[in-house]
């Protein structure tokens, strides 16, 4: 079948969701592609449980160099972060908000919109978790 549904983007998600795929294919979105469309579809494989907010905002020497690129992210954790180990989800973005009354005001609950204003304004401000 076609794989052209997935995005490069999606692609290197999945990869990034299974360490099996980060293993097979690094960051060869268009394998990726493939097998989603061949196999893991019908292995009930998740397209995206990689967190690429969560992962930068987890590891502050990866907001300095990637700022907020999540598709280098990606491949940071499929190329390097995956194989050191570095953490994905340390990032406390209900703390965060806990934290900031303005953040609270503008997000109401959402960790999502936390995680990305750290990565995006907070980490620069000194802003503190």
């Amino acid at each position: 079948g076609s794989s052209s549904n997935l995005t490069d983007f999606e692609a290197l998600n999945y990869i990034a969701s299974y360490g099996d795929l980060i293993n097979a294919f690094g960051t060869d979105s268009t394998s990726a592609k493939s097998h989603y469309t061949n196999y893991g579809k019908s292995e009930g494989r998740t397209l995206d449980d990689f967190d690429e907010w969560g992962y930068l905002a987890s590891n502050n020497d990866l907001i300095n160099s990637l700022g907020s690129d999540t598709t280098e992210a990606v491949k940071n954790y499929i190329s390097y972060g995956y194989s050191q180990g570095k953490v994905t989800n340390s990032f406390d973005a209900q703390s965060y908000l806990n934290n900031y009354t303005d953040l609270r005001n503008a997000f109401g609950d959402n960790k999502l919109l936390a995680t990305k204003h750290y990565v995006e304004y907070g980490f620069s401000e000194g802003r503190n978790v």
